[in-house]
């Protein structure tokens, strides 16, 4: 009997050994498995984060590159119709100062008549003494005629014109910063992963679950792309006539000088300088 106890005992013992050691190399497969699945699960994390950074990379650089063409073409329209402008109305004031030119000329000459009439009017004075109160009064009548009155140059018309196209230069850069703000705040689409790999378990007696496996870590926020400023282009034969303060940025090439409009001899044009922020 004590030896049929012993051995009941032995087989015991030796199932209990053969089940912890089943046990054992059930956990050890279990966590290898484990951790090939959550190395997998990591790689595969990071690749669909580092596709969705290079989409909203690709997207950005995108609409700040058809929002600058569109910027830029309306700068290039703008700089056209200015520079149109500006040449009608030089044309005009060119054409009013020939004609005025034109008339000095005329008067020039008609008092060179009159001057040569008035010499010989008074060779003959000593000839007709009795003509010298009608003589008297002719030279006066003479310089009345030659008074021709002095040019005065409008630049009203040029000063609007490019007060027009600095209000409109300033909308365009205000416009371009609030585009460049709104993109840059997009937020980062977080890629999810749903992924639950199954491992075939053996049921064995009095084992305890194992642990879940740990949540992939949180995707870390994108940090937001920033454009540079785009340069602005230089603007030739271009005056300023009052300073830049209603825009964010200044509407001058850089340095914070513009050239000034060259006008014609008489015309009285008071230009200031734009200041630069």
């Amino acid at each position: 009997m004590e030896e049929y106890n012993r051995k009941v005992k032995e087989a015991e013992e030796r199932a209990k050994q053969k089940r912890q050691e089943l046990i054992r190399q059930r956990d050890e497969g279990v966590a290898r498995k484990r951790a090939e699945m959550e190395k997998q699960i990591e790689e595969e994390y990071e690749r669909r984060k580092a596709e969705a950074e290079r989409q909203r990379d690709a997207q950005i650089k995108e609409r700040i590159s058809k929002v600058q063409g569109d910027l830029k073409k309306q700068e290039r329209d703008l700089m056209q119709q200015f520079c149109e402008k500006l040449k009608i109305l030089r044309d005009t004031e060119a054409e009013k100062r020939r004609k005025y030119e034109s008339a000095l000329a005329e008067a020039n000459q008609r008092s060179e008549s009159l001057k040569q009439q008035l010499a010989v009017v008074t060779q003959q004075m000593q000839e007709l003494e009795m003509l010298k109160s009608q003589l008297q009064i002719q030279p006066k009548q003479i310089q009345i005629a030659v008074q021709v009155p002095s040019y005065q140059s409008d630049t009203t018309m040029e000063k609007n014109l490019l007060a027009d196209f600095s209000q409109k230069m300033c909308a365009l850069r205000t416009q371009e910063q609030q585009i460049k703000k709104d993109v840059s705040a997009i937020k980062p689409t977080s890629a999810t992963i749903s992924f639950s790999p199954t491992i075939n378990q053996q049921q064995y007696p009095q084992v305890m679950p194992l642990c879940q496996p740990p949540c992939p870590p949180a995707p870390q926020q994108i940090q937001p792309y920033c454009a540079p400023a785009m340069p602005m282009m230089p603007m030739p034969m271009m005056g300023c006539y009052a300073p830049c303060s209603s825009c964010s940025t200044c509407c001058m090439p850089s340095g914070g000088y513009m050239p000034p409009i060259p006008v014609h001899a008489g015309a009285n044009i008071q230009q200031n300088g734009c200041s630069s922020r």
